[in-house]
């Protein structure tokens, strides 16, 4: 993973400062944004150098850093009782900031999450779900949440709200290695198609024995599974809102249900991460979407059965070269609901 250590060690935050005696967590932030948050002496102190942020005050900043309120006039008095103002910068002594940041920042390890979505809805809308989803159980979820905060300077304290694309520096010893998605061994065979017609109104859509799809799904491609992709300091996160199933490329890919193809699409724009993808509504009301094609056999408007081939399973948009699937989304009245009782049958 990537030590932020590689983009500029120290900088010039330590001219003029003893380095050998400045405590370990000072050596570690030589790039985590020296306009906002750096190190420096005050007062003959190693101090942390903040930039106020909209909503922040000193009780707030004391909160955050120090874990409690009492040092808040504390504070406000080695500042100069300066009014707390947007933008502006102030001071908080290294031996009042709480040990579970100085030893995360101690550590000079993080990586980057940016934030991902699947199908068409961004799952991730807060740190909360960044640190109950993607970050282990080293620190409580309170302590989580704020060393997201301090390392992560153009994040709202407020609201906390995070952004579709948006880039969260996250320490690596927080990483849930559980998330991360390994690659799976390619297969090479297509899953074997029912022929066999009957009066069902719905299918799986390999149109294949459903024992075959069970084998296949992971935890990992569950709705509401955390998805970490990529590697090396940088990763792409999502929570899943959809259901994965595993099939080599090529294989054909059929409706739940009969209804009508409600539109196509090559994966353009904000959405390409989808690749080529299918949106049908069954005759039962349920809107369900087929993304990361390899191609599509039909158009908008067109009527569909339950042998009707949509298209078939690819690689295309951001799913990975080693794990060709298609991810299912359904809506239910307008909800995003779990695909699961509707294609595993």
């Amino acid at each position: 993973m990537a030590e932020l250590s590689r983009r500029g060690f120290l900088g010039s935050i330590l001219a003029g400062i003893g380095a050998a005696l400045a405590p370990r967590w000072v050596l570690a932030l030589g790039s985590l944004d020296p306009k906002k948050l750096k190190a420096e002496q005050y007062k003959n102190q190693y101090c942390l150098r903040i930039t106020a942020r909209n909503g922040e005050s000193y009780a707030s900043i004391s909160r955050l850093y120090t874990g409690s309120e009492r040092y808040t006039q504390t504070i406000q008095n080695f500042n100069d009782n300066r009014p707390f103002k947007l933008n502006d910068y102030y001071y908080i002594p290294y031996g009042y900031i709480k040990k579970s940041i100085t030893d995360i920042l101690s550590e000079n390890k993080f990586s980057v999450f940016e934030i991902d979505e699947q199908g068409d809805e961004q799952g991730i809308k807060t740190l909360f779900d960044i640190a109950t989803n993607f970050l282990n159980n080293k620190l409580g979820i309170n302590e989580r949440i704020e060393i997201l905060l301090v390392i992560n300077t153009d994040i709202n304290p407020l609201n906390k709200i995070v952004y579709l694309e948006q880039q969260i520096l996250v320490p690596d010893s927080l990483v849930k290695q559980e998330a991360i998605e390994r690659p799976l061994t390619a297969e090479t065979r297509q899953p074997a198609i029912r022929t066999t017609q009957t009066k069902r109104l719905r299918q799986n859509p390999f149109r294949t024995d459903v024992d075959y799809i069970k084998r296949k799904i992971r935890q990992i491609d569950r709705f509401g599974a955390p998805r970490i992709r990529g590697g090396r300091g940088r990763y792409f996160v999502t929570k899943h809102i959809g259901i994965d199933l595993a099939a080599p490329i090529g294989t054909p890919l059929y409706p739940i249900e009969a209804g009508n193809v409600i539109a196509v699409s090559n994966g353009g724009g904000r959405f390409w991460r989808n690749g080529k993808s299918v949106k049908y509504k069954t005759n039962s009301g349920l809107e369900v979407m087929y993304i990361h094609l390899s191609s599509y056999n039909v158009k908008a408007g067109q009527k569909i059965n339950l042998g009707t081939i949509l298209g078939r399973v690819g690689i295309t948009g951001n799913a990975s070269a080693n794990n060709p699937h298609v991810h299912v989304q359904i809506r239910l009245r307008g909800r995003v609901v779990d695909p699961y009782p509707y294609v595993v049958i």
